[in-house]
Order: structure tokens, then sequence, then C-alpha cells
């Protein structure tokens, strides 16, 4: 399954979106935490949808 999720820097106001593939969006969490740098906050996580794909800019 996709994943959406979303992360910046505590003091940014931009936020990067990012797209994972995961069993559960646990896995997907750990799968960002582990690329992103610990300052960082993941803002959401949900089901992409695969009938409406994402444009990330």
């Amino acid at each position: 399954m996709s994943w959406l999720l979303a992360h910046r820097p505590a003091d940014a106001d931009d936020a990067v979106r990012v797209v994972i593939d995961a069993a559960t969006s646990a896995e997907a969490i750990a799968e960002l935490r582990a690329q992103i740098p610990a300052d960082h906050k993941i803002l959401y996580v949900m089901a992409a949808d695969e009938r409406a794909p994402v444009a990330l800019a």
C-alpha cells in the first residue's frame, strides 16, 4: 500500500510530501523517520488513493 506523508523542520512553514510503499502506516512512519533529520516533524500520514495520484512538487 502507498502512504502519503508530510514532514518539515520545526522552524519552517513549508512541508515536504513523500509517498512511501509499506504494509502499514506505522511502517511508513518508521521508514520516513529513518530518512529525515531528527529535528523534522511528521505532520500527517494518510493512505494514498491509487485512483487519484498525487503530484508532488
